[in-house]
């Protein structure tokens, strides 16, 4: 095992950078917030301080038009502990009915990974309704997963 000694940088470690400001973000976190000092995960259901959640797209942003970003049910609030990652990288999905699908883990993981898709498959999703189904297909359909959860399981 080699023994860290530091990193080898030319000049400063901090650097300036230009970057896009998300100007509806703002707007989408007091519709879903308000006011409160806590709130519930979409998916996993916990209450949480609201800087653990944060204002998660269902459809990828960089996917949707301007009249879907501008849309409130584009989003959900996705704790980090664990629920933004899952639901951002799709190991976990909402179906058509509003219940949280996990993609199956792959065999002999020596991971935590399934124990986490595990607690989630089978809940409901709180931000799921006829306004934003269209964007938890839209998950769906990029992810892979198809409408029908028994034809994930190979059933």
């Amino acid at each position: 095992m080699s023994v860290f000694t530091g990193l080898d940088l030319e000049g400063a470690t901090d650097a300036v950078r230009a970057a896009t400001q998300r100007r509806e973000q703002g707007k989408l976190r007091r519709y879903l917030l308000g006011h409160r000092t806590s709130a519930a995960c979409s998916l996993c259901g916990r209450t949480l301080p609201v800087s653990y959640l944060h204002v998660a797209h269902i459809k990828r942003r960089e996917d949707a038009d301007e009249a879907e970003r501008r849309d409130p049910a584009i989003v959900m609030l996705a704790c980090v502990l664990g629920c933004d990652a899952l639901f951002e990288r799709g190991e976990v999905y909402v179906d058509e009915h509003g219940m949280i699908r996990a993609r199956p883990a792959p065999a002999g993981s020596s991971t935590d990974l399934p124990a986490a898709l595990k607690a989630l498959e089978g809940l409901r999703c709180a931000a799921h309704s006829p306004l934003s189904e269209r964007y938890f297909h839209a998950h769906r359909h990029r992810h892979g997963h198809s409408a029908d959860h028994s034809a994930d399981l190979g059933q």
